[in-house]
């Protein structure tokens, strides 16, 4: 895979943030490359002071507990989310993101497996995590109905439920480690949505 632009100070890509001082930054970063080389269950405190080559006890200082630096990584890296899937290309008839490159099919992926700690927090009773994937449901659903509005006259909140979700499923399915979607069929899943739904064959402004 061709992950460089994680590491890229001049062009990086829009999921990292390499030159930040922020501790939250650089946590997802870390958080990022720890989950090239194993599962979620290979994150931990310990092993983001590891990527950056400092003392677990020096991060457990700084976010204080366990909960607070799920917290702090899910917050930061949902900011790096909607910059990314909240923004489709002009010529996108939905608005659905699909990763295109190896960087992005990387970051789709890490967004699922934030998505599932912060589920599995949520389950042991530590909700804040879940919370801010929460809001930015919310956030991604008005964005939705605002930009099938621009395209066709009438909307349902079914119109935007079935958006929402095939978004979800054609990411997982093209960041599938086994059997990937390609590009070209995603993009012709999606213009059968569009067709589905009375999306015209149009050129409009971006989604966002």
């Amino acid at each position: 895979m061709d992950l460089a632009r994680l590491t890229d100070l001049s062009n990086p890509s829009v999921f990292v943030e390499p030159s930040a001082v922020d501790r939250a930054a650089i946590y997802a970063d870390a958080v990022m490359m720890v989950l090239l080389d194993g599962g979620l269950a290979a994150v931990s405190m310990g092993a983001v002071a590891r990527q950056i080559g400092q003392a677990p006890s020096a991060v457990k200082q700084y976010a204080g507990n366990a909960e607070n630096f799920v917290v702090m990584v899910i917050d930061r890296f949902a900011q790096r989310w909607r910059s990314w899937a909240f923004v489709s290309p002009r010529s996108s008839r939905l608005p659905v993101r699909l990763p295109m490159t190896d960087e992005e099919v990387h970051g789709v992926r890490v967004w699922a497996a934030l998505t599932e700690w912060a589920a599995g927090e949520a389950r042991a009773g530590r909700e804040q995590a879940a919370h801010v994937l929460e809001h930015l449901r919310v956030v991604d659903r008005i964005r939705i109905a605002a930009a099938l509005r621009r395209r066709k006259p009438e909307v349902s909140p079914a119109d935007v439920t079935v958006v929402e979700c095939f978004a979800r499923g054609v990411q997982a399915a093209m960041t599938d480690p086994k059997g990937p979607l390609s590009i070209a069929e995603a993009e012709e899943a999606s213009a059968a949505l569009a067709d589905a739904l009375g999306i015209p064959v149009t050129t409009g402004p971006s989604f966002i």
